[in-house]
């Protein structure tokens, strides 16, 4: 499945000015799939509930690729609590200090590092500013589509 124009609409928000041309070619999941083909599992930790984030990864074409999911009506608890990220570790069976997170609040990064995973990263092409995503990232990436290049 390729990024075509609607779906460039619907994410449009989610990108820096320019980010789409980047995906115009990607498979959709970019990095996720990358990382799939390179045998890292992936998962998804959101607040959103899990039927309209089951549909939205269908829709991505990703859904298969998702190893673990942990959704805000999952009762796990809440970021920045590291519940729901520590059941995603053991739903893949791998250690915190073996797992990144990729996130674009400071609740995504603060429930990383309250679950001492071993890699932190923010990603300013979503909700978090620099300013409140800089002290707790060990990396800082302009976009998402950093992922994308890193991973292939």
């Amino acid at each position: 499945m390729k990024f075509d124009n609607e779906l460039l609409q619907i994410l449009a928000p989610w990108f820096k000015a320019g980010d789409e041309l980047k995906y115009r070619n990607a498979p959709a999941g970019g990095a996720g799939l990358h990382f799939v083909a390179s045998g890292r599992q992936t998962a998804v930790a959101t607040t959103d509930n899990r039927a309209p984030t089951e549909a939205t990864l269908r829709a991505l074409g990703i859904r298969e690729h998702v190893s673990a999911l942990a959704c805000g009506d999952d009762g796990i608890g809440l970021k920045p609590d590291p519940s729901m990220v520590l059941a995603v570790c053991a739903a893949l069976r791998t250690e915190p200090s073996r797992t990144a997170i990729v996130g674009d609040t400071p609740a995504d990064l603060a429930m990383g590092r309250a679950a001492g995973l071993g890699r932190v990263i923010g990603v300013l092409s979503g909700v978090g500013p620099r300013a409140d995503l800089e002290p707790l990232a060990d990396d800082l990436l302009e976009s998402v589509g950093e992922l994308v290049l890193a991973a292939a």
